[in-house]
């Protein structure tokens, strides 16, 4: 199947409901656009929505890093923060965070100052 009729299918399944099916054929559409890190994040969303926590991560996690490599980094640092949603202790994480902010050059955590 045609990758552009695979992310269509995807997207109709995800509208439906029907989350493993939809995380499935987005599997499939990333394995023929590897750089669609947009696609890897809504396979992550399928693949939570369907219970398949685990899945879901390792979805997130590789978007972030794909956003990462073309410095595209709020978007990595938003992946990112998925994976803690779904999983608070996951290794490394917390140090890409850090990593990504710093390349940023934005604290990993900020507070508002009051103005003086």
């Amino acid at each position: 199947m045609e990758s552009r009729a695979l992310k269509d299918k995807a997207t109709e399944a995800f509208g439906k409901g029907r989350f493993a099916k939809a995380a499935e054929l987005y599997e499939d559409y990333c394995q023929a656009e590897p750089k669609d890190h947009q696609s890897r994040l809504r396979m992550g969303d399928a693949w939570s929505k369907a219970g398949q926590r685990d899945r879901a991560v390792s979805a997130y996690q590789s978007a972030a890093e794909g956003f990462a490599k073309e410095g595209f980094l709020p978007r990595a640092i938003a992946a990112s923060k998925l994976i803690l949603e779904l999983d608070p202790s996951h290794q490394g994480v917390q140090q890409m965070l850090a990593d990504l902010y710093a390349r940023r050059g934005t604290p990993a955590t900020t507070k508002a100052k009051p103005k003086d």
